[in-house]
């Protein structure tokens, strides 16, 4: 699914966080989001979104156990 302009989203920084934010501009492939709270608008691509919080979470690596 695409997400319309005004959609709240979920985006994972640094495979260690995730932000919400709000989509403010939507074009090929590339959508131009505001954190919540926020001033300033990043533009992503489309696989760096998600539906909810919890597709979020699911999404980050768990790193591989030390020897």
């Amino acid at each position: 699914m695409d997400f319309a302009e005004g959609s709240m989203v979920y985006i994972v920084e640094n495979n260690l966080r995730i932000r919400k934010a709000v989509v403010l501009k939507a074009s090929v492939g590339l959508f131009t989001i505001q954190f919540e709270g926020g001033k300033g608008a990043i533009r992503v691509s489309r696989n760096r979104l998600f539906e909810t919080e919890e597709a979020a979470q699911a999404s980050i690596r768990k790193p591989k156990p030390r020897l």
